[in-house]
C-alpha cells in the first residue's frame, strides 16, 4: 500500500498490506501531495501536488522523480491513471482534465460542471488483474493481511489478541495467563481453563517451559507483546532472557550481572528497562533493556528491600523493604516513588511482614500477601 501525508514534512510512503516494511519513498520537493495512485502499467506512483501545482511521479523503488508542471495545472485535488493518460480533478476551475502521462502533451479539458470536483477513480477489470490469495490457505479467524512478499497473515480486531497457534483470535480477557514458577520448569496456565476446574487437585490444560539451564528459579517478569521472560535463580548473580522464538525453539541470553543473588526483577514494558534487588547491598538497581548504563536507584533508608513492582502506564514503582531488625522503630513498609527514584513516599508501615506485590488492572490498587497469609489491598 502507498499513502502521501502533508504537514510540516510532507512524503510519500509505502508499507505491506499488513504494516510490514515501511518505506518513505520521498520527501523531498513535495508540497501538498492530496492525492496518489499506482500505474500499473508503467509501475510509477503519481501524486497531483496542490502547493506546487504540478503532477509528479517516481519509480516505486524511489528512483526517477519527475514533474509535470504546466500554466494550466491550477490546483490538482484528486488523481488517476490509465493506460498512458493521466487524469485529475481541479479544484479552482471546477474541471476534469487529462494529459499524456510521461510528456504532458494533450492536455485538454473533459468534464466542466457548476459541482466541485473532489475525489476521482477510473475503474476497469484491467485495473484489478486476478492474482492468487496466500491468505486462502491460512485459515484466520478474522483477518488476513498480506506482507510486502505477498504472505498472508493472521491479525486481530481491537479487543482481541493472537493466541499461540497465530491463526484464532481470542478477547483479552480470555488471553491472561498464569505463570507458576518451579524450581526448574515454567508453567503456563491460561485463566480461562482455571474456571473450569475450580477446586480439583490436578493442573487444567497448560504449557510447560523447560529450563533445564536453571537450578533454582528466584524471580521472573514478562513481556507478553515481545514473547520474552526475565529470570533470575539462586546463588546465581545473573539476570538472562528466556525469548520464545516463532519457530517454538527457546532462545537464552544473559543480560545482566549483578553484585548478588538477583531476589526480584520487575521489567518496564514500555522501555524495557530491568530493576531489581539483589542480596549483596540494600539497593534498588536499574539497566537497560540490553544490560547497559546500570545505575543505582535507592540505597539511603534502603535496609532489606525484598520486592518491586512497577506500573509504566504511570509511571510508579512500590517496593517492599523489611526494615533493620537491630531498631524496633523500623518496621516493614511498603513504599512507592516515581520510577525515576524521586517522590518516595511511606503509605504502609507496620510489625507485620510483606510478601510480595502486584498492581491491579488500573494501577490505582497495589496487593500483598503477609505472615497470615492474608490479602490485602491499599487505595
Amino acid at each position: 500500500m502507498y499513502w502521501s501525508e502533508i504537514g510540516g514534512e510532507p512524503h510519500i510512503e509505502q508499507a505491506g498490506m499488513d504494516g510490514s516494511s515501511r518505506k518513505v519513498l520521498i520527501s523531498q520537493g513535495l508540497g501538498w501531495p492530496t492525492s496518489i495512485v499506482l500505474d500499473q502499467l508503467s509501475w510509477k506512483i503519481f501524486w497531483s501536488d496542490d502547493k506546487f501545482h504540478c503532477i509528479g511521479s517516481i519509480n516505486l523503488d524511489g528512483t526517477s522523480i519527475s514533474m509535470l508542471q504546466l500554466t494550466q495545472i491550477k490546483s490538482p485535488f484528486s488523481v488517476a491513471v490509465l493506460e498512458d493518460e493521466v487524469f485529475w480533478s481541479e479544484m479552482k476551475t471546477r474541471t476534469i482534465q487529462h494529459m499524456k502521462k510521461m510528456t504532458g502533451k494533450n492536455r485538454a479539458v473533459l468534464i466542466k460542471h457548476f459541482e466541485q470536483p473532489n475525489g476521482l477513480k477510473i475503474m476497469h477489470e484491467v485495473l484489478q488483474p486476478r492474482s492468487s490469495n496466500p491468505c486462502l490457505d491460512t485459515g484466520c479467524s478474522h483477518l488476513c493481511l498480506l506482507s510486502a512478499q505477498s504472505k498472508g497473515s493472521c491479525h486481530c480486531p481491537i479487543g482481541f489478541l493472537l493466541a499461540d497457534d497465530g491463526i484464532n483470535c481470542i478477547p483479552i480477557k480470555d488471553s491472561a495467563f498464569l505463570f507458576l514458577a518451579l524450581p526448574t520448569v515454567i508453567i503456563q496456565i491460561y485463566l480461562k481453563n482455571l474456571d473450569t476446574l475450580l477446586g480439583q487437585s490436578t493442573l487444567p490444560e497448560h504449557r510447560i517451559l523447560p529450563v533445564t539451564t536453571v537450578n533454582h528459579l528466584t524471580s521472573m517478569d514478562c513481556l507478553v507483546q515481545e514473547k520474552a521472560l526475565y529470570l533470575s535463580e539462586l546463588d546465581n548473580r545473573d539476570i538472562r532472557q528466556l525469548r520464545l522464538k516463532e519457530s517454538g525453539n527457546l532462545s537464552w541470553r544473559r543480560i545482566i550481572s549483578a553484585e548478588g543473588t538477583v531476589i526480584n526483577l520487575s521489567v518496564d514494558w514500555l522501555s524495557g528497562n530491568v530493576y531489581w534487588i539483589d542480596s549483596e547491598n540494600p539497593h534498588i538497581s536499574v539497566a537497560s533493556s540490553e544490560g547497559q548504563y546500570f545505575t543505582v536507584l535507592f540505597s539511603e533508608n534502603l535496609y532489606c528491600p525484598t520486592s518491586v513492582v512497577l506500573h509504566p502506564a504511570t509511571a510508579v514503582m512500590w517496593f517492599v523493604d523489611l526494615g533493620s531488625q537491630g531498631d524496633a522503630r523500623r518496621g516493614a513498609s511498603i513504599e512507592c516513588a516515581s520510577m525515576d527514584g524521586s517522590r518516595r513516599r511511606v503509605p504502609w508501615q507496620e510489625s507485620q511482614v510483606p510478601v510480595g506485590l502486584t498492581f491491579s488492572d488500573s494501577g490505582t490498587q497495589i496487593y500483598w500477601a503477609d505472615t497470615g497469609k492474608q490479602l490485602l489491598p491499599i487505595p
